[in-house]
Protein backbone atom coordinates (compact mmCIF):
# COMPACT_ATOMS: atom_id res chain seq x y z
CA UNK A 1 0.00 0.00 0.00
CA UNK A 2 3.13 2.45 1.11
CA UNK A 3 4.55 1.55 -2.60
CA UNK A 4 1.18 2.25 -4.21
CA UNK A 5 0.60 5.53 -2.21
CA UNK A 6 4.38 6.52 -3.23
CA UNK A 7 4.18 6.14 -7.09
CA UNK A 8 0.60 8.33 -7.10
CA UNK A 9 2.35 10.88 -5.31
CA UNK A 10 5.79 10.36 -7.28
CA UNK A 11 3.11 10.61 -10.58
CA UNK A 12 1.13 13.56 -9.44
CA UNK A 13 4.44 15.58 -8.69
CA UNK A 14 6.26 14.80 -12.15
CA UNK A 15 2.96 15.90 -13.69
CA UNK A 16 2.96 19.00 -12.09
CA UNK A 17 6.39 19.90 -13.09
CA UNK A 18 5.53 19.06 -16.63
CA UNK A 19 2.50 21.44 -16.48
CA UNK A 20 4.42 24.02 -14.62
CA UNK A 21 7.14 23.58 -17.39
CA UNK A 22 4.55 24.03 -20.54
CA UNK A 23 3.23 26.87 -19.00
CA UNK A 24 6.44 29.11 -18.31
CA UNK A 25 7.33 27.44 -21.74
CA UNK A 26 4.04 29.19 -23.48
CA UNK A 27 4.19 32.27 -21.47
CA UNK A 28 7.52 33.01 -22.90
CA UNK A 29 6.14 31.94 -26.42
CA UNK A 30 3.51 35.01 -25.35
CA UNK A 31 5.83 37.67 -24.53
CA UNK A 32 8.44 37.00 -27.45
CA UNK A 33 5.62 37.13 -29.88
CA UNK A 34 3.14 40.34 -28.17
CA UNK A 35 7.62 41.72 -28.87
CA UNK A 36 6.97 40.91 -32.50
CA UNK A 37 3.54 41.88 -33.14
CA UNK A 38 4.59 45.51 -31.61
CA UNK A 39 7.40 45.91 -34.54
CA UNK A 40 4.93 44.20 -37.09
CA UNK A 41 2.02 47.62 -35.75
CA UNK A 42 4.30 50.23 -35.20
CA UNK A 43 7.87 49.37 -37.01
CA UNK A 44 8.73 52.87 -39.24
CA UNK A 45 9.12 51.03 -42.51
CA UNK A 46 7.36 48.58 -45.09
CA UNK A 47 10.35 46.57 -44.45
CA UNK A 48 10.46 46.18 -40.70
CA UNK A 49 7.50 45.50 -40.75
CA UNK A 50 7.44 43.04 -42.83
CA UNK A 51 10.78 41.50 -41.39
CA UNK A 52 9.12 41.86 -37.65
CA UNK A 53 6.47 39.41 -39.72
CA UNK A 54 8.41 36.34 -40.75
CA UNK A 55 10.02 36.19 -37.74
CA UNK A 56 7.04 36.31 -35.74
CA UNK A 57 5.15 33.72 -37.99
CA UNK A 58 8.20 31.23 -37.91
CA UNK A 59 7.86 31.58 -33.79
CA UNK A 60 3.83 31.05 -34.31
CA UNK A 61 4.55 28.24 -35.80
CA UNK A 62 6.74 26.50 -33.43
CA UNK A 63 4.48 27.89 -30.75
CA UNK A 64 1.52 26.50 -32.17
CA UNK A 65 3.04 22.86 -32.27
CA UNK A 66 3.33 22.62 -29.19
CA UNK A 67 1.60 19.34 -27.77
CA UNK A 68 -0.30 21.77 -25.50
CA UNK A 69 -0.69 24.68 -27.08
CA UNK A 70 -4.52 24.81 -27.95
CA UNK A 71 -5.24 24.46 -24.03
CA UNK A 72 -3.38 27.88 -23.93
CA UNK A 73 -5.16 31.18 -23.40
CA UNK A 74 -3.53 33.59 -25.04
CA UNK A 75 -3.16 37.53 -24.21
CA UNK A 76 -1.93 38.88 -27.45
CA UNK A 77 -1.54 42.70 -28.10
CA UNK A 78 -4.94 44.52 -29.54
CA UNK A 79 -4.82 44.22 -33.39
CA UNK A 80 -4.36 40.32 -33.12
CA UNK A 81 -7.76 37.73 -33.25
CA UNK A 82 -8.26 34.61 -31.84
CA UNK A 83 -10.76 32.74 -31.78
CA UNK A 84 -12.02 29.24 -30.89
CA UNK A 85 -14.95 27.40 -31.27
CA UNK A 86 -17.54 26.29 -29.24
CA UNK A 87 -17.00 22.86 -29.47
CA UNK A 88 -12.86 22.95 -29.09
CA UNK A 89 -12.11 21.91 -32.52
CA UNK A 90 -11.07 25.20 -34.10
CA UNK A 91 -9.26 27.86 -33.71
CA UNK A 92 -8.01 30.88 -35.78
CA UNK A 93 -5.20 33.50 -35.58
CA UNK A 94 -5.61 36.75 -37.71
CA UNK A 95 -4.14 39.65 -37.80
CA UNK A 96 -2.89 42.65 -40.46
CA UNK A 97 0.35 44.32 -41.49
CA UNK A 98 -0.32 48.13 -42.78
CA UNK A 99 1.95 48.91 -45.72
CA UNK A 100 3.30 52.56 -46.15
CA UNK A 101 0.74 53.29 -49.09
CA UNK A 102 -2.07 52.17 -46.50
CA UNK A 103 -2.76 49.19 -48.23
CA UNK A 104 -3.51 46.07 -45.37
CA UNK A 105 -2.30 42.91 -45.69
CA UNK A 106 -3.37 40.03 -43.86
CA UNK A 107 -1.89 36.83 -42.34
CA UNK A 108 -3.21 34.16 -40.26
CA UNK A 109 -3.12 30.27 -38.55
CA UNK A 110 -5.55 27.89 -38.50
CA UNK A 111 -5.42 24.95 -35.92
CA UNK A 112 -7.57 22.22 -36.01
CA UNK A 113 -7.82 19.32 -34.36
CA UNK A 114 -7.27 15.40 -36.19
CA UNK A 115 -9.27 13.55 -34.97
CA UNK A 116 -8.13 9.66 -36.12
CA UNK A 117 -4.68 11.42 -34.72
CA UNK A 118 -5.76 13.43 -31.80
CA UNK A 119 -3.43 16.11 -32.66
CA UNK A 120 -4.07 20.04 -33.54
CA UNK A 121 -2.79 20.43 -36.72
CA UNK A 122 -1.95 23.92 -37.94
CA UNK A 123 -2.31 25.58 -41.72
CA UNK A 124 -0.94 29.73 -42.72
CA UNK A 125 -3.70 31.40 -44.59
CA UNK A 126 -2.40 33.66 -47.40
CA UNK A 127 -4.33 36.82 -47.77
CA UNK A 128 -5.45 37.11 -51.81
CA UNK A 129 -8.08 39.07 -51.29
CA UNK A 130 -6.75 41.67 -54.44
CA UNK A 131 -6.31 38.92 -57.00
CA UNK A 132 -9.96 37.11 -56.50
CA UNK A 133 -12.34 37.99 -59.26
CA UNK A 134 -16.11 38.07 -58.08
CA UNK A 135 -14.61 37.14 -53.83
CA UNK A 136 -18.45 37.03 -53.08
CA UNK A 137 -19.38 33.78 -55.07
CA UNK A 138 -16.05 32.38 -55.08
CA UNK A 139 -14.95 28.99 -53.18
CA UNK A 140 -11.57 29.93 -51.24
CA UNK A 141 -9.07 27.88 -49.46
CA UNK A 142 -6.35 28.48 -47.37
CA UNK A 143 -3.93 29.46 -50.61
CA UNK A 144 -6.42 31.85 -51.77
CA UNK A 145 -7.91 33.32 -48.79
CA UNK A 146 -10.32 36.73 -48.40
CA UNK A 147 -7.83 38.24 -45.71
CA UNK A 148 -9.77 39.64 -42.99
CA UNK A 149 -8.71 40.28 -38.99
CA UNK A 150 -11.98 37.96 -37.62
CA UNK A 151 -14.47 39.87 -34.84
CA UNK A 152 -16.35 36.46 -33.86
CA UNK A 153 -16.82 33.27 -34.51
CA UNK A 154 -19.72 31.69 -34.54
CA UNK A 155 -20.71 27.70 -34.05
CA UNK A 156 -23.96 26.55 -34.72
CA UNK A 157 -25.41 23.08 -35.27
CA UNK A 158 -28.21 21.63 -37.66
CA UNK A 159 -28.78 17.43 -37.45
CA UNK A 160 -26.04 16.57 -35.76
CA UNK A 161 -22.96 18.57 -37.84
CA UNK A 162 -21.27 21.66 -36.73
CA UNK A 163 -21.23 25.06 -38.72
CA UNK A 164 -18.83 27.83 -38.38
CA UNK A 165 -19.25 31.36 -39.05
CA UNK A 166 -16.86 33.85 -39.12
CA UNK A 167 -17.28 38.22 -39.15
CA UNK A 168 -14.54 39.79 -40.19
CA UNK A 169 -13.12 43.23 -41.12
CA UNK A 170 -10.97 43.63 -44.55
CA UNK A 171 -9.09 47.04 -44.67
CA UNK A 172 -9.70 47.44 -48.87
CA UNK A 173 -7.91 50.57 -50.06
CA UNK A 174 -7.05 53.79 -49.70
CA UNK A 175 -11.22 54.49 -49.91
CA UNK A 176 -12.80 51.27 -49.38
CA UNK A 177 -12.94 48.95 -46.56
CA UNK A 178 -14.82 45.67 -46.15
CA UNK A 179 -16.64 43.73 -43.50
CA UNK A 180 -17.44 40.08 -44.07
CA UNK A 181 -19.82 37.10 -43.15
CA UNK A 182 -17.42 34.00 -43.81
CA UNK A 183 -18.33 30.65 -43.47
CA UNK A 184 -15.78 27.95 -43.26
CA UNK A 185 -15.61 24.23 -43.53
CA UNK A 186 -13.21 21.56 -43.59
CA UNK A 187 -13.71 18.44 -45.88
CA UNK A 188 -13.51 15.03 -44.59
CA UNK A 189 -10.12 14.01 -43.35
CA UNK A 190 -8.78 17.38 -43.61
CA UNK A 191 -7.45 19.82 -41.09
CA UNK A 192 -7.37 22.20 -44.32
CA UNK A 193 -9.68 25.19 -44.06
CA UNK A 194 -12.74 25.76 -47.20
CA UNK A 195 -13.95 29.49 -46.79
CA UNK A 196 -17.37 29.60 -48.58
CA UNK A 197 -20.81 28.30 -48.59
CA UNK A 198 -23.64 28.57 -50.51
CA UNK A 199 -25.97 28.55 -47.36
CA UNK A 200 -26.95 32.41 -47.80
CA UNK A 201 -30.86 32.55 -48.28
CA UNK A 202 -32.05 36.44 -49.64
CA UNK A 203 -35.31 35.85 -50.58
CA UNK A 204 -37.10 35.18 -53.90
CA UNK A 205 -34.78 37.88 -55.53
CA UNK A 206 -31.66 37.51 -53.82
CA UNK A 207 -28.72 35.52 -55.02
CA UNK A 208 -28.29 31.97 -54.25
CA UNK A 209 -25.16 32.01 -55.54
CA UNK A 210 -23.42 33.71 -52.69
CA UNK A 211 -21.05 32.01 -50.86
CA UNK A 212 -20.36 34.96 -47.88
CA UNK A 213 -21.48 38.06 -47.92
CA UNK A 214 -19.10 41.31 -48.59
CA UNK A 215 -20.65 44.55 -47.32
CA UNK A 216 -18.26 47.23 -49.08
CA UNK A 217 -18.38 51.11 -48.01
CA UNK A 218 -16.67 54.37 -47.46
CA UNK A 219 -13.29 54.41 -45.65
CA UNK A 220 -14.36 57.58 -43.27
CA UNK A 221 -17.33 55.42 -41.55
CA UNK A 222 -17.93 52.24 -39.52
CA UNK A 223 -20.72 49.83 -39.34
CA UNK A 224 -22.02 47.30 -37.36
CA UNK A 225 -21.65 43.27 -37.71
CA UNK A 226 -22.01 41.07 -34.90
CA UNK A 227 -23.90 38.11 -34.03
CA UNK A 228 -26.09 38.97 -30.92
CA UNK A 229 -29.92 38.87 -29.61
CA UNK A 230 -31.63 41.00 -31.37
CA UNK A 231 -35.76 41.46 -32.61
CA UNK A 232 -37.15 40.02 -35.96
CA UNK A 233 -39.95 42.54 -37.19
CA UNK A 234 -42.92 40.23 -38.16
CA UNK A 235 -46.55 40.91 -39.36
CA UNK A 236 -49.44 39.66 -37.17
CA UNK A 237 -52.93 40.10 -38.63
CA UNK A 238 -55.55 39.74 -35.85
CA UNK A 239 -59.17 40.15 -35.91
CA UNK A 240 -60.29 43.78 -34.19
CA UNK A 241 -64.01 45.01 -33.65
CA UNK A 242 -64.21 48.16 -35.65
CA UNK A 243 -67.28 50.20 -36.08
CA UNK A 244 -69.41 47.48 -34.83
CA UNK A 245 -68.06 45.02 -37.20
CA UNK A 246 -64.68 42.57 -36.95
CA UNK A 247 -62.32 43.62 -39.65
CA UNK A 248 -58.49 41.93 -39.93
CA UNK A 249 -55.52 44.69 -38.73
CA UNK A 250 -52.02 43.89 -39.01
CA UNK A 251 -49.99 44.57 -36.23
CA UNK A 252 -45.85 44.53 -35.63
CA UNK A 253 -44.80 41.94 -33.41
CA UNK A 254 -40.89 41.65 -32.50
CA UNK A 255 -39.77 38.19 -31.93
CA UNK A 256 -36.30 38.07 -29.59
CA UNK A 257 -33.73 35.46 -31.85
CA UNK A 258 -30.05 35.67 -31.53
CA UNK A 259 -28.74 36.69 -35.45
CA UNK A 260 -26.02 38.07 -36.96
CA UNK A 261 -27.22 41.64 -37.30
CA UNK A 262 -25.43 44.13 -39.64
CA UNK A 263 -26.64 47.75 -40.96
CA UNK A 264 -27.04 48.40 -44.34
CA UNK A 265 -25.05 50.33 -46.68
CA UNK A 266 -25.91 52.75 -49.49
CA UNK A 267 -24.83 55.76 -51.89
CA UNK A 268 -24.82 58.82 -49.70
CA UNK A 269 -27.07 60.33 -53.03
CA UNK A 270 -28.07 59.00 -56.18
CA UNK A 271 -26.25 58.67 -58.92
CA UNK A 272 -23.16 56.43 -57.15
CA UNK A 273 -24.56 53.31 -56.76
CA UNK A 274 -21.61 51.11 -56.95
CA UNK A 275 -18.97 53.59 -56.17
CA UNK A 276 -18.39 51.94 -52.82
CA UNK A 277 -16.00 54.75 -51.43
CA UNK A 278 -19.15 56.87 -50.85
CA UNK A 279 -21.65 53.96 -49.55
CA UNK A 280 -22.57 55.10 -45.66
CA UNK A 281 -24.92 53.44 -43.33
CA UNK A 282 -28.60 53.84 -44.13
CA UNK A 283 -30.02 53.81 -40.89
CA UNK A 284 -31.48 50.57 -41.31
CA UNK A 285 -30.74 47.14 -40.03
CA UNK A 286 -30.79 43.47 -41.45
CA UNK A 287 -29.88 40.01 -39.88
CA UNK A 288 -29.14 37.04 -40.84
CA UNK A 289 -31.14 33.87 -38.96
CA UNK A 290 -29.78 30.30 -38.68
CA UNK A 291 -32.65 27.84 -40.00
CA UNK A 292 -32.12 24.64 -40.68
CA UNK A 293 -28.33 24.65 -41.61
CA UNK A 294 -28.96 27.81 -43.41
CA UNK A 295 -28.65 31.78 -42.66
CA UNK A 296 -31.85 33.34 -44.17
CA UNK A 297 -32.18 36.87 -43.96
CA UNK A 298 -34.75 38.71 -41.82
CA UNK A 299 -34.97 42.49 -43.44
CA UNK A 300 -36.89 43.47 -40.87
CA UNK A 301 -34.71 43.63 -37.58
CA UNK A 302 -35.05 45.48 -34.49
CA UNK A 303 -31.56 46.49 -33.40
CA UNK A 304 -30.28 47.73 -30.46
CA UNK A 305 -26.77 48.18 -31.91
CA UNK A 306 -23.97 50.70 -31.09
CA UNK A 307 -23.34 53.01 -33.96
CA UNK A 308 -19.87 53.58 -35.76
CA UNK A 309 -18.62 50.91 -33.52
CA UNK A 310 -14.35 50.69 -34.18
CA UNK A 311 -13.40 47.78 -35.28
CA UNK A 312 -9.38 48.26 -34.77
Amino acid sequence: MKRIVFVAVFVMAVCGKTNAQNKEMMANFQNELNELFELVFTAPTDNERYNANEQLMTLMEEALLQPKSFNWKWQLRKGVSVLTSDDDKFRIFTWAVVRDDGEFECFGYTQVLNENADVYEITPLSDMSDEIFNPDETALTDANWFGCIYTDLITTKHEGKYFYTLLGWNGGNAVTQYRVIEPVYFKRNSTKPSFGQMIFRNGKDGNRNLRRIILRYAKDVNINLRYDDQFVVTKERIKVKQDGRMVNQELDRETPERMIVFDKVGPRVQGMEGLYQYYVPTGEESGYLFEKGRWVLKPRVHCKLEKNKKVW
